[in-house]
């Protein structure tokens, strides 16, 4: 990924992504005013990237024509990405059996960042967040999706992932000790897959494979997600990992097929 500091880095392009990220769940209306104290630019500045995306059609006015909101335009780019990506359609077919079989959630995930973030999804009737969809991001080190991906880095950096990663108790069983998630992540390493309770919601229990391309590189992990109401099922727990492991498996091959 190129850095600030490459003599190619254009930061005008940079500052008008920081006027889109400006807008928020929390903040989808904003006056020019608190899109430049929210990106970090001044008012002349703010002022001509806002004029500028409002006329590509990017930002939208409202009534009173001093806000501003995200356009539906941008969902282009979105979209264009789940349509290109061959991860994601060398492995529909698979976790939608997967999701059949099982009936439970089922999410394809890549690493950004220290962030997973969730390029295909298929809900359970029994959803547990209706927040989360294609497009959310959740910290990885606390997603099983994103545990069985940073197992495999090397030692060194697997630390500095943890070193960067925001470490919070998010339920009462979340890992917080930096050597408790490294010997976690030893342990999934070795056995290739990852399985997660209670890390980020409460009641959660993931289970987690890799799916690997022709050159031998994880690209992206897969997960079955279900809810354990009434404590820990050793017994359904198996069934979801052996059939978790099996789809993976088939996910890898048709991407090292189309590889």
């Amino acid at each position: 990924m190129a850095t600030s500091d490459s003599p190619l880095f254009v930061k005008s392009v940079e500052k008008a992504f920081s006027v889109l990220r400006a807008f928020t769940r929390e903040s989808q209306s904003l006056t020019q005013v608190e899109i430049a104290a929210r990106a970090d630019l001044d008012k002349s500045s703010a002022q001509r990237f806002v004029h500028t995306l409002h006329a590509l059609g990017y930002l939208v006015k409202d009534a009173s024509g001093r806000a501003y909101s995200l356009s539906p335009r941008l969902l282009e780019f979105g979209f264009s990405y789940l349509d290109m990506d061959p991860v994601i359609a060398s492995t529909q077919q698979q976790l939608k059996e997967l999701h059949d079989q099982t009936g439970e959630t089922i999410n394809l995930a890549k690493l950004d960042g220290t962030d997973i973030i969730l390029v295909a999804r298929w809900p359970s009737k029994r959803i547990i967040s209706v927040s989360i969809r294609v497009g959310a991001r959740l910290p990885a080190i606390y997603m099983a999706s994103g545990r069985v991906m940073i197992s495999q880095l090397s030692r060194d950096e697997r630390q500095a992932y943890i070193d960067r990663s925001e470490i919070t108790r998010h339920t009462e069983h979340s890992l917080i000790d930096r050597a408790a998630l490294e010997l976690e992540l030893d342990r999934v390493r070795a056995q290739g897959y990852c399985v997660t309770r209670s890390q980020y919601f409460h009641g959660d229990l993931s289970i987690a494979a890799p799916i690997i391309d022709a050159k031998g590189a994880i690209v992206a992990s897969a997960s079955v997600n279900t809810v354990e109401l009434n404590g820990p099922d050793k017994e359904r727990e198996q069934v979801l990992i052996d059939s978790m492991l099996a789809a993976a498996r088939a996910c890898s091959d048709n991407l090292r097929h189309m590889g």
